[in-house]
């Protein structure tokens, strides 16, 4: 008797920690945070070529909707660049910088980045997404 007690109890337990992290769909709603923009804003090199646009490449944390995204030239400075991107607030991005002339950027041309270097041998940065935040950075060389 007390071991079918014991399995009831943690059986109830479980249902319950499930349904307060809103599985189960019996009305917790969707757990995904809904997508909010973040912008990105990097100087570069005064040495840049100046034909190049700067890329952005993020993704999530496990390589989820790992896409380009071409920055713009910020207008009250030559050397600086942005982007916005979309994601779910609290999701880690994975992301990096690199220079290029179309959207197929070679990322042979990527950033120098010595603090964070990936298995494959690129250089990665990672955010926490954030409403409306603005990660200000600087590429050291490329």
């Amino acid at each position: 008797m007390n071991a079918v007690l014991s399995r009831m109890t943690l059986l109830v337990a479980t249902v319950l920690l499930f349904s307060a992290c809103g599985g189960g769909g019996g009305g917790g709603g969707d757990s995904t945070p809904p997508p909010e923009e973040m912008t990105f804003r990097v100087t570069v090199p005064s040495n840049t070529p100046a034909g190049e646009t700067i890329w952005l490449r993020t993704g999530m944390l496990f390589g989820v909707d790992e896409r380009p995204v071409a920055m713009t030239k910020v207008s009250s400075s030559p050397d600086v660049w942005q982007a916005s991107v979309t994601a779910p607030e609290g999701v880690i991005l994975r992301y990096r910088y690199a220079r290029g002339t179309a959207a197929d950027e070679n990322w042979d041309k990527e950033e120098t980045y010595a603090l964070r270097a990936h298995a494959a041998g690129s250089h990665i940065r990672e955010a926490l997404m954030r409403k409306g935040g603005t990660m200000s950075e600087t590429v050291p060389m490329w």
